[in-house]
């Protein structure tokens, strides 16, 4: 396999780029999909829910109320 042309490198950064954007929204929508728990949870308070990153294998979201 010889050297990649940087078109190359630009296509398969914004390849990667796009799967890692699709994985958060999944992550999103699943804290979504839970909200009516975290909200039992919490007495009915509004929460957010923040993206922290890639750690221990798994994409993080912290959860505030």
């Amino acid at each position: 396999m010889g050297k990649l042309t940087s078109t190359q490198i630009d296509t398969a950064l914004a390849e990667e780029v796009e799967r890692e954007r699709k994985k958060v929204q999944e992550g999103e929508e699943w804290v979504e999909s839970i909200s009516g728990a975290i909200k039992a949870f919490n007495g009915g308070k509004p929460f957010v829910s923040d993206y922290v990153g890639f750690k221990d294998g798994r994409r993080t979201f912290k959860i505030e109320y």
